[in-house]
This record gives C-alpha cells, sequence and structure tokens, in this order.
C-alpha cells in the first residue's frame, strides 16, 4: 500500500479566532454535505470531500509511468485560527497496459491505477524532487486550490493579526514489505524541510486506511505551521534592537492567537501515535516550541520586572 498527499496550511485571514459557527460556515463548500466538527480539547473542523479526476504521469525518474484515477480533497480548520487544503491518493498497480472507461475509476474513489508496468518504490526515492514535469501528478495544485478558495470565502474580514507564511507539506506512507529495496528495519518516519515553504514527509506504516495517514499528516503539517510561524514572528520583533514595549506589542498577538493551539496527536488513531515520538527525537518539534514559547515568556518577565524598578516607591 502506498498513500501520496500535498498539505497546504496557512492562517485563517481575520482579526479574531473563528467561532465553531463561523468555522463551520467557512467549510461549507459543498452544498447539502456536513462538516464535521469537534469542540474539545482543541476546536477542530472538516470539510466534506472532494474528488479530483487524474489522468497523468507519476513524478518518478527515469521512467515514464501513466496513472488514472481521482484523488481526495478535503479543508481542515484548527483552533478557529489555522486552515488546511489537503489532497490525497492511493497509488495502485494496475493490472492493465490500458486506460478504462471513467466509471471504473469513480467506483474506486480516491485511488490512482498505473497503467503498465511501475515501480512504486521510486515515488519514495523522488517524493522530494525539486521540479515536476507539467503532465506530473501534482496534488500541490489542488491543495492550493482548496486554500485559495477558503481565503475567498464571505464573513472572513481579512484583518489577521500577524502576517504569516504558508506551508506545503508533501508526504508519502508505504507499508511494511511493500518494496523489496526498502527493508524494514529503515526509519518509521523521515521528516526534512526542503526549503522556506516545502517540507518533505516519508512515513513507513502498517496502518493502510488512507484518511487516517491524512489526518497524521496533517497534525504534523499544522504543529510544524505552529514551529515556523512562531520562529518567524520571534525574528520580526527585533529583540534587542527595539524598546521593550514596542517588543511586547509585537509578541502580544503570539500569546492570544497561537500559544493555545499546541496539542499534538489529540486526534490521531492509536496505531499511528508512535510517530510522534519519532519525530520528538528528529527534527523535535515540541523541544522546539518550547524554548521559543520560553523566549516570549521571558520578554514578558523583563518586561515586568523592569516596569516594577521604575514603579514609584
Amino acid at each position: 500500500m502506498v498513500v501520496y498527499g500535498e498539505i497546504h496550511t496557512g492562517l485563517i485571514q481575520h482579526s479574531h479566532a473563528l467561532s465553531i459557527r463561523g468555522t463551520t460556515e467557512l467549510l461549507a463548500i459543498a452544498p447539502g454535505e456536513r462538516v464535521r466538527v469537534s469542540a474539545r480539547p482543541l476546536a477542530y473542523a472538516r470539510s466534506p470531500e472532494f474528488l479530483t479526476g487524474l489522468d497523468c504521469r507519476l513524478p518518478v525518474h527515469g521512467r515514464t509511468t501513466r496513472a488514472v484515477g481521482t484523488a481526495i480533497g478535503r479543508a481542515v480548520a484548527v483552533g478557529g485560527r489555522i486552515v488546511q487544503g489537503s489532497t490525497f491518493t492511493e497509488l495502485r498497480r494496475g493490472d492493465r497496459p490500458y486506460r478504462l472507461p471513467w466509471s471504473h475509476y469513480l467506483a474506486r474513489p480516491g485511488v490512482l491505477e498505473t497503467i503498465g508496468k511501475c515501480d512504486l518504490s521510486k515515488m519514495v526515492t523522488d517524493v522530494g524532487a525539486e521540479t515536476l514535469a507539467r503532465d506530473a501528478l501534482n496534488l500541490a495544485a489542488v491543495s492550493q486550490r482548496t486554500l485559495d478558495l477558503l481565503r475567498r470565502r464571505p464573513g472572513l474580514d481579512r484583518r489577521a493579526p500577524f502576517r504569516a507564511r504558508s506551508t506545503r507539506l508533501r508526504w508519502i506512507a508505504y507499508t511494511p514489505g511493500e518494496f523489496a529495496s526498502r527493508p524494514d528495519d529503515t526509519a518509521t518516519v523521515s521528516f526534512t524541510i526542503k526549503d522556506s515553504p516545502q517540507r518533505i514527509l516519508i512515513l513507513r506504516s502498517r496502518e493502510t486506511a488512507p484518511r487516517a495517514l491524512a489526518t497524521l499528516c496533517e497534525d504534523i503539517a499544522v504543529h510544524d505551521w505552529l514551529v515556523t510561524t512562531l520562529s518567524e514572528i520571534l525574528d520580526r520583533t527585533g529583540i534587542g534592537s527595539r524598546d521593550r514595549p514596542e517588543v511586547i506589542a509585537r509578541l502580544f498577538p503570539t500569546i492570544d492567537h497561537l500559544l493555545p493551539l499546541w496539542m499534538p496527536s489529540v486526534r490521531v488513531e492509536p496505531s499511528l501515535r508512535g510517530v510522534w515520538p519519532a519525530l520528538e527525537k528528529n527534527p523535535g518539534f515540541t523541544r522546539q516550541w518550547e524554548n521559543l514559547v520560553q523566549r516570549i515568556r521571558d520578554q514578558f518577565t523583563v518586561a515586568a520586572v523592569t516596569s516594577a524598578m521604575h514603579a514609584p516607591p
């Protein structure tokens, strides 16, 4: 089993965190379909799923392999502050050297079948390719289109309390024994930052449910975005070069809008919760987060002490 996906994560362009009702309205992108909502332990909503038809080449080097089928797309909102466009598909080896009628592929939603011979292990090797051919499988375009659609939805005042860039997570998951060339004793998870917005996640897991794998990867993408955004805000704050009151004013939004959102793995299937301990070793998300949070708290502590020292007796 091989599942391939792409997740784009960004800030909801609104002056305050959306309520459950506001989030539900934001994600109601399919008339008549229900938005799934959960309020605890952290506000979470997921849009109805939709299908995108695909007829493309797989993004591997050295061989041209055509694949036909559909990908599942959905939007996710976390804490009324973070929004994601997520797209994924299960890759299967086809048993025919020609394309079948669309009815065959529509009867298998979220499945992309190869035409002719294909070495799917190449997908794992080449998942981090810098550029894709114009006719290659490009789930990033679908995820970005979903994110753009959400940002144009009515009800957003587009007055976000701080600037934050979007991140892109491309991921691939495969089951142990899927590829003879990749022994089962390889690392369970590999997370790589390719450049400023692009991340690559390779996961070896016994879990075979594509939606469960997508939920895990969406959770990882959220927390990577939080670390990235908080780090960039601190870099822009000018600690040591600006006056303390100005620094504090720039940091206030992080306390109101970002710090409460750190809650990894709460919606991940039990069979996949072992992935997070591996991520805590490398790249160490929680260590990075706690270090950033402590820097913010230190600024407020110093500001409070300074204010007390200069207060009249």
